[in-house]
């Protein structure tokens, strides 16, 4: 599951990069939040299955949001909620 998301996630970076250069939130800044909330979300597998699915469910939304050309900003706060919910 890892690699499949972490390369939908990364495929939608830089989609919505490239129209968007200006945006609040790097490239760089969503990868560091992608490698940091798979860190959590693996940790949380062994520990709460049913609330990773749940994560990953929302992680999905903004990958899928981002690919259909949405704002990088939006995906980067969804990010930043979900590592504090982990955290």
């Amino acid at each position: 599951m890892k690699s499949k998301l972490q390369t939908a996630l990364l495929a939608a970076i830089t989609a919505a990069t490239a129209s968007a250069a200006s945006a609040d939130c790097t490239a760089a800044e969503m990868q560091q939040k992608v490698n940091a909330l798979t860190a959590a979300m693996q940790q949380l597998a062994t520990t709460d299955p049913a609330r990773m699915q749940s994560v990953s469910s929302r992680m999905q939304e903004a990958t899928a949001s981002l690919a259909g050309g949405g704002d990088i900003s939006d995906a980067c706060a969804l990010y930043d909620q979900l590592l504090a919910e982990l955290g």
